[in-house]
């Protein structure tokens, strides 16, 4: 006799889509702690410091976020990007100050890698349709 399928999803499904969500939010805190260390602790984006950062509560399960919250982390993530990208200093115009060079391509990393990262937990936390 065939299982009766409930209409949701697998169950191996089910836990790939959980093991992908905590590694996507895994990246996404590791390159959330690499932007808040450059940018101000004054804007909204600050919240994220209670999902994503040292304040988050550590029991929560954050692969069990609703979609407004997903949302809503997504748009504070874009606010912090934002500010990592307005925060980075002109480019050295003087070629022998490869210091500052150097300071400016790491800021740019790291925006990028927020961007992406964040990308990644957007992807794996949206809902199946």
């Amino acid at each position: 006799m065939a299982e009766e399928f409930d209409g949701g999803m697998p169950p191996d499904r089910e836990v790939v889509t959980d093991i992908e969500k905590r590694k996507a939010l895994s990246r996404l805190q590791d390159r959330y702690g690499e932007a808040r260390g450059l940018v101000s602790s004054d804007e909204a984006h600050s919240d994220l410091e209670w999902i994503l950062g040292p304040k988050r509560n550590r029991d929560q399960r954050l692969t069990d976020l609703d979609e407004k919250m997903i949302q809503i982390i997504a748009l504070w993530l874009q606010d912090l990007a934002s500010e990592v990208d307005r925060a980075l200093p002109q480019e050295p115009t003087d070629a022998a100050d490869e210091t500052a060079r150097s300071a400016l391509e790491a800021r740019l990393c790291v925006a990028t890698n927020l961007r992406e990262a964040a990308e990644g937990f957007a992807v794996a936390f949206r809902r199946p349709s």
